[in-house]
């Protein structure tokens, strides 16, 4: 069969060059290509009279479903695609001792909690984990000493935030530290607290094999003792700011020593891609833990492999893409939560409940500052660390989802403002902050 055949018969002149076909067809209006199914189930080209308008209509409306439906197909494609991906053991032996301080913290200072995480079958392809024993002496309820009398090294893992108010006074001091950090300080009480307890552990034990772990807060404080003192250090999604950015040269040879494991769109760690503070390793997202809580997590970094080879072990996760694609969702779903609680809101001051201006002023600050400050921070920096790989495509990317973010987020203060005197005032003293926080980017 000859497949070289012309592609219309209606006019022989035009069979040729495209260009010269496009001119004929927008003179004479008279036909429109379409590739329909032949009775006996291959492709042909059909023929249908039409007017130059017609043919447009119908061409932009097939683009436009076709790009619809491709947009779909690919993001379900790309959102959902997964690989196997080889993981130093490393990196799950000290994701489970970091865990360990959550432990301790949730028990209230169990030791026998701690063991029983550290000895799970779960983590049996970990040689040397279930050896580390809970020093009493020197742990407090937020940094957790453990010593491993077979290998001798003794580590020191420091908790993150609590998600527990219950615990009111550590939840409160943690928020308290939390925005001392996202202020720029390197001087914290977790930090002063660390440096009395690590110069304990250095007179018992030495200092030549002790090494720190972090998740989260904890994570900016594991950083700090590392550089600070020399240490190995692993550091989870940590909450490093721009001033330990900075103070990197100070510290010179200690960053080598630094690992840093981050999920692709974890909304603590945006200063954290930074390859001067260390070794950067980008752990993509688990299947069905894509939420802004679940990508933050400390789960993510110790699945159960799949299988181990030598100080590898094979796990199965989302590919780079997917996880921002899924990420990118739970992001702009904060953005909807900030929207509906802007809605939740006024309705409560339409019904003049007497508490009302002030669940406004804590609400526009959890809502308008922190979501929009940790969000949109979140987003541009993401978008600004995979510029290179994704050759720009995450700028465009990122900047959609921060209009979106700030639009829905926004729709909160707008509409207090005419409601609550207070509130203006507040939304200034947080536009100065943001400004200072990029002022110090550049």
């Amino acid at each position: 069969m000859d497949t070289t055949r012309q592609v219309s018969s209606f006019d022989q002149n035009f069979a040729g060059a495209s260009g010269a076909y496009d001119d004929y067809f927008e003179s004479t209006h008279a036909y429109d290509e379409i590739l329909e199914t032949h009775p006996k189930g291959h492709l042909q080209l059909t023929q249908k009279d039409t007017s130059a308008e017609d043919h447009h209509n119908r061409t932009s409306n097939d683009a436009l479903d076709f790009l619809n439906n491709a947009s779909k197909n690919v993001g379900s494609f790309v959102g959902n695609e997964k690989e196997i991906v080889s993981e130093n053991l490393a990196q799950h032996k000290y994701s489970i001792l970091s865990n360990s301080s959550y432990d301790y913290f949730n028990s209230r200072g169990s030791h026998d909690e701690v063991h029983a995480g550290l000895t799970d079958s779960n983590y049996s392809y970990i040689d040397d984990l279930k050896n580390f024993k809970v020093d009493e002496d020197l742990s407090t309820i937020d940094d957790l000493v453990l010593h491993n009398t077979n290998t001798g090294e003794t580590h020191i893992s420091y908790r993150g935030t609590t998600d527990n108010p219950s615990r009111v006074k550590n939840f409160l001091n943690d928020w308290k530290v939390n925005g001392e950090i996202a202020g720029g300080s390197t001087h914290s009480t977790r930090i002063k607290n660390a440096n009395q307890q690590i110069e304990n552990v250095f007179e018992k034990y030495g200092k030549d094999n002790v090494s720190v772990s972090g998740h989260s807060q904890g994570g900016h404080v594991s950083y700090q003792m590392a550089v600070e003192h020399d240490l190995p250090g692993h550091h989870f999604n940590p909450a490093i700011n721009l001033k330990q950015l900075k103070d990197t040269e100070k510290y010179g040879e200690s960053t080598l020593k630094q690992n840093i494991y981050k999920t692709p769109m974890d909304f603590a760690s945006p200063v954290a891609y930074n390859k001067k503070l260390g070794n950067i390793n980008i752990v993509n997202n688990l299947e069905n833990m894509d939420g802004v809580v679940q990508t933050h997590s400390i789960d993510q970094f110790a699945p159960k492999p799949s299988s181990i080879s030598g100080e590898l072990a094979q796990v199965e996760r989302r590919t780079l893409a997917g996880s921002i694609f899924k990420g990118a969702g739970a992001v702009v779903g904060t953005g909807l939560t900030a929207y509906q609680l802007g809605t939740d809101i006024k309705d409560d001051l339409a019904e003049n409940k007497s508490v009302a201006e002030e669940s406004v002023d804590i609400s526009i600050d959890t809502a308008k500052v922190a979501e929009q400050y940790v969000v949109d921070g979140e987003i541009i920096g993401t978008s600004l660390a995979l510029a290179p790989e994704t050759m720009g495509a995450s700028l465009v990317i990122g900047l959609g989802a921060v209009m979106i973010n700030d639009m829905l987020s926004n729709h909160l203060a707008e509409d207090m403002k005419d409601e609550v005197p207070k509130i203006g005032n507040a939304l200034k003293k947080t536009g100065k902050k943001i400004g200072n926080f990029f002022k110090g980017l550049f």
